[in-house]
């Protein structure tokens, strides 16, 4: 600080004496004073010395120190404080006038003269070039509910300093308090489209404000802008649910094909949803083109039973094929429990070869042990060997775990029940 004087270290701790008799100078007493009267916490004593520095010197720095201490304590600023800082700012020769009109300011809404604190804040602060000064005043526009003002102030602000926070301060303004709502998406639309390094907060308050009106086709075109920007998972889940709840699943694989590098997942999801199943297998066909990954080919398999069930062309050529498939995606290493609970239960439902098909099952309940669909199967394929009690064992636990509310599964559970009580 600019009035501490040489002989005072910087190290001066409250628990050192010090003799003030030594010094003879007013102005290093007080200093001395203030200083210690700020470490003990005591900010009306010391902003009172500050005030009696400033008028014995007419340093200004002592006066900022003044209004700063007063800020910091609790209680109300003096009256002495506030004519003084006043008095000053008329002067000619204040040097940081704009930041001594925030300090009175502040000091007169500690003092519940909010009429004043405004007075002060417009006199000096209204055709600030300074973004702080401007900022500040808003702010008690904001307090004092004249927004129309705290919109122009802020208007002002933003020109000087185009910062992106201050122009999401005027788009709230103009949507929540002003219910200019077309204005505030017109501003953050106009700032999207002129600016090349645009903040992530400012296209989120454009897709709120389009949200809450429901207009869902704008949220998705400033949600598709942003994920060119910022490609995230969590922006692109948005999207995706964007277009189905717009019931436009087609809108949303058209996205994902044209972005389709790390999101292959999703899109196959998507050509699923859609049941989409040539597509699908096409899909599937590629990716395991590209990546040799065995999961690929179990997928490849689902589908094609899925299609032949729904055509009721589950033959015994189309049996074999697919098994050889599946056998093919399991053998390269495809063990998700999905996978494999699937062709297991395939080869038993079909007769196709139920101890294989018991042997897929439980090693898919080795992963996930408590799964109703998989207990199902394997007590179906106990069933299918004549295993009926250990079957119904089974079937109690699926019961318990609320398997029964699966059509296929009760059908189960009934079957294997008659054949217990048939013995």
């Amino acid at each position: 600080m600019k009035y501490i004087i040489p002989l005072l270290a910087v190290s001066v701790i409250n628990s050192f004496a010090i003799d003030l008799n030594k010094y003879s100078n007013p102005e290093d007493i007080n200093i001395i004073k203030a200083i210690f009267a700020e470490n003990r916490g005591d900010y009306r004593e010391s902003s009172r010395l500050f005030l009696t520095l400033f008028e014995m010197t007419h340093k200004e720095e002592y006066i900022k120190k003044a209004c700063e201490d007063a800020i910091e304590e609790k209680g109300k600023p003096s009256e002495a404080l506030l004519n003084s800082v006043s008095d000053y700012l008329l002067s000619s020769k204040v040097k940081d006038r704009e930041y001594l009109a925030r300090e009175l300011s502040v000091l007169y809404f500690k003092a519940d003269n909010e009429k004043k604190a405004l007075e002060i804040a417009q006199k000096y602060l209204s055709n600030s070039k300074d973004k702080k000064s401007l900022l500040y005043l808003a702010l008690i526009y904001d307090f004092v509910k004249e927004y129309e003002k705290e919109y122009e102030t802020l208007r002002k602000a933003y020109e000087l300093s185009h910062s992106s926070k201050i122009l999401l301060k005027e788009a709230r303004i103009l949507y929540k308090k002003l219910n200019r709502k077309d204005e505030a998406k017109e501003l953050l639309e106009s700032y999207i489209k002129m600016n090349k390094d645009i903040p992530v907060a400012v296209y989120l308050t454009l897709i709120d404000a389009y949200l809450k009106e429901k207009s869902v086709d704008n949220a998705l075109r400033i949600y598709e802008k942003l994920y060119e920007k910022e490609p995230k998972r969590y922006i692109l889940k948005r999207i995706i649910n964007l277009y189905i709840y717009n019931k436009d699943i087609k809108g949303a694989e058209r996205f994902l094909e044209r972005h389709l590098k790390n999101n292959e997942d999703i899109l196959f999801d998507i050509y699923k949803l859609e049941k989409n199943i040539p597509k699908a297998i096409e899909f599937v066909k590629e990716r395991y083109r590209a990546t040799h990954n065995p999961k690929w080919l179990a997928e490849e398999a689902m589908l094609r039973y899925e299609g032949a069930r729904r055509k009721g062309k589950i033959t015994t050529n189309f049996l074999k094929e697919y098994s050889a498939l599946f056998n093919k995606a399991i053998e390269s290493g495809a063990n998700n429990s999905l996978y494999l609970n699937y062709y297991g239960y395939t080869l038993i439902d079909h007769d196709l070869d139920i101890k294989k098909g018991l042997e897929l099952v439980k090693r898919a309940l080795k992963q996930k042990p408590n799964s109703f669909f998989y207990l199902d199967s394997l007590a179906w394929g106990l069933y299918k060997e004549g295993k009926c009690k250990e079957a119904q064992k089974i079937m109690e636990k699926v019961k318990k775990l609320g398997g029964l509310k699966e059509k296929e599964i009760k059908e189960h559970y009934e079957k294997i029940k008659e054949c217990n009580q048939k013995g």
